[in-house]
């Protein structure tokens, strides 16, 4: 067991454990990041059979995917720092088992509003890990490597698209829609385990001042940065969540859609990874210039 231990900064110049630990531990968040993502967009990839099973409609269904994101956004905030006082490995590995826990009573659910349930606690869960994650991963990595380590942790985000969804509609067409939250009640309880294993029980406290928040509002630039990305996820995401319907009711397409959420994946995969390097050395200009892409 690591001994635990508080900083005063969310990051330090030397990191806090072993090359190979960090390694191991930045992977285990990733893959945090894709057993999440995976869960919030599962909806989208098993949208018709998931109403069919439910009895509810192509509208009601996609809700699902709506209110989890509305949930993470209202509850990040306040339990990010009511929980953030616990160590890093306990946070971390306890957002992971309650991730499981909501795709279980997601499994087994005999109606809409318990899986309802089972996806809010995912949501509420969700918000604190994207929260911390990152600066968990940053906090274990050298100074040089920090931009590298958030590639890789979002990295995780990405792969969610280009394989957690299309593998999930696959699942989905062979075995029925509850066989895809089975998996994912597996995938989350060993992602728990190796995050209990390799995440270092650290403290990370990060000195705040009284009217920071307000400072932060009155950034113009941090608030153009905040308003694209608010535009970029909304649009992005209410097309995204009835792809599949549309894909077989408009477009004609049936299992051929797999192939189509597959490529829309491995655009934000390469897109993340060719990001990264360009943002460690021009912040700026990569930020100013794809937005406008």
């Amino acid at each position: 067991m690591h001994s635990t231990t508080t900083t005063d900064v969310p990051h330090r110049h030397a990191p806090t454990v072993s090359r190979a630990r960090a390694i191991a531990a930045v992977l285990a968040l990733s893959l945090g990041c894709f057993t999440f993502v995976s869960t919030e967009l599962m909806p989208v990839g098993v949208l018709p059979a998931l109403a069919e099973g439910l009895h509810v409609s192509l509208g009601a269904a996609g809700y699902l995917v709506t209110i989890f994101a509305f949930m993470a956004a209202l509850t990040a905030a306040p339990l990010t720092s009511l929980l953030g006082a616990l160590d890093r490995r306990t946070l971390m590995a306890g957002l992971l088992a309650m991730c499981c826990v909501g795709n279980l009573v997601t499994l087994l659910a005999p109606g809409y509003p318990v899986v309802f349930i089972g996806h809010i606690l995912v949501a509420a869960a969700i918000g604190v890990f994207w929260s911390t994650a990152v600066v968990t991963a940053v906090h274990m990595v050298a100074a040089r490597h920090a931009v590298r380590a958030t590639s890789v942790v979002f990295g995780g985000v990405s792969l969610a698209a280009v394989l957690g969804v299309p593998a999930g509609t696959l699942l989905g067409d062979l075995y029925g829609w509850r066989s895809v939250f089975a998996a994912l009640s597996a995938l989350s309880l060993v992602v728990f385990t190796l995050i209990a294993w390799s995440v270092p029980a650290v403290r990370i406290s990060k000195a705040a001042k009284r009217g920071a928040m307000a400072s932060v509002l009155k950034n113009g630039s941090l608030l153009m940065v905040f308003g694209i990305t608010a535009l970029v996820v909304t649009g992005n995401f209410l097309a995204y969540t009835y792809i599949s319907p549309y894909l077989e009711q408009i477009a004609g397409q049936g299992p051929s859609r797999i192939s189509l959420l597959l490529v829309y994946g491995v655009a934000g995969v390469v897109t993340n990874f060719a990001i990264g390097p360009l943002a460690a050395r021009h912040p700026r200009t990569t930020l100013g210039r794809w937005p406008r892409c």
